[in-house]
């Protein structure tokens, strides 16, 4: 049994990149995806997409599989997206969206999204500036979040229990392609 998880795990990674690509080039509007996530909930495969359009926002995209493909299942407005986060507390699942920025700025909110059953629904917007990745990890049952921005002043969120807060702020720059 393993072995074919560990099999079916592989062909949908394979299938995940041969999307991506098959998507990138069958687009017409100038788009650079970013951010591209493999994800496992509820007995499905998914693939979260971003979408990072030079002129406007756009919509990031997460696909499911089908058993012989990816369909479009869910679409998150974004700016100009740079990573996905996908996590479960207590047996809801989540997803957070690094917003970069938009035309103007990149002071922009990134969201997190919890799963209703049917769909992601928007559960959090979170301040950023020129958010590039995210990571979600537990120490000692606690949940954290922790945010790498373009800019000099990363943060981690704390889990207290119906939301994330403020916990600690550090100077890191993260790794950015523009």
């Amino acid at each position: 049994a393993s072995r074919q998880v560990v099999a079916g795990f592989i062909v949908a990674a394979s299938c995940a990149l041969l999307l991506a690509t098959i998507m990138i080039r069958s687009v017409t509007t100038p788009i650079s995806p970013r951010g591209a996530l493999h994800f496992y909930m509820n007995g499905a495969h998914y693939l979260a997409v971003g979408d990072l359009y030079d002129e406007a926002a756009s919509n990031s995209k997460i696909y499911r599989w089908t058993g012989a493909r990816f369909s479009e299942f869910h679409s998150f407005p974004t700016m100009r997206a740079r990573d996905w986060e996908y996590f479960e507390i207590d047996g809801t699942s989540y997803m957070v969206i690094a917003n970069y920025r938009d035309v103007i700025a990149y002071a922009v909110d990134s969201k997190i999204y919890r799963w209703t059953g049917t769909s992601f629904t928007e559960f959090q917007s979170i301040p950023t500036m020129g958010a590039v990745d995210w990571e979600h990890f537990e120490i000692d049952g606690e949940h954290f979040l922790a945010v790498g921005v373009a800019g000099n002043r990363s943060h981690i969120y704390h889990w207290a229990g119906a939301s994330f807060v403020d916990f600690q702020f550090f100077t890191a720059q993260a790794d950015s392609v523009t």
